[in-house]
């Protein structure tokens, strides 16, 4: 990507993701009585937020997540080792959290969130938006649509559609 990455034609794509390494052995929670608790969720696992670099294809950098803390203020801690400018940091709807857009708009990023229903109500009104725009409503000269070629991998023959608006489509109406 050489050239066109330092001319600014392709962004940097970052990625930041939060796991458990499956490779370790843990020992499960006693109950009460020194028994064992069958439930995996409740075994001590080590977790890692890791920020991968998808154009070079290069870990930058891993984060533990702490005793008593979530895997946002992980993301938010590891983003701030960095500057952004010309990156495009993408992740997952578990992370998609205000307190990590702060942090890769102070490190002069751009960002591409998962939105789930985990944020129902602002997930309501992207769909609103888009919906209003495929009917030649608000900012449907705006729209942009993008197919990609049929592919076929996992048994699967998939064909990718990816919508997108500018953030003011959802901003001006509804935050």
């Amino acid at each position: 990507y050489g050239d066109e990455l330092t001319a600014g034609v392709i962004k940097r794509i970052l990625s930041l993701d939060g796991q458990a390494v499956r490779a370790m052995t843990y020992e499960p929670k006693l109950d009460r009585d020194g028994k064992p608790i069958k439930d995996a969720r409740t075994f001590d696992r080590d977790y890692y937020v890791t920020l991968y670099d998808s154009t070079c294809k290069i870990t930058l950098a891993q984060d533990d997540v702490k005793d008593k803390e979530n895997e946002n203020k992980a993301c938010a801690r590891l983003i701030k080792l960095f500057d952004l400018t010309g990156a495009l940091v993408t992740v997952d709807a578990l992370n998609t959290q205000e307190s990590v857009c702060t942090a890769i708009i102070e490190q002069n990023g751009d960002y591409c969130f998962a939105l789930k229903n985990n944020h129902k109500t602002l997930a309501n009104k992207v769909k609103d938006a888009f919906d209003k725009a495929e009917c030649g409503e608000d900012f449907s000269d705006m729209l942009v649509v993008y197919t990609s070629d049929v592919e076929i991998g996992h048994g699967r023959v998939e064909r990718r559609i990816v919508k997108a608006l500018p953030v003011e489509a959802v901003k001006n109406r509804y935050l």
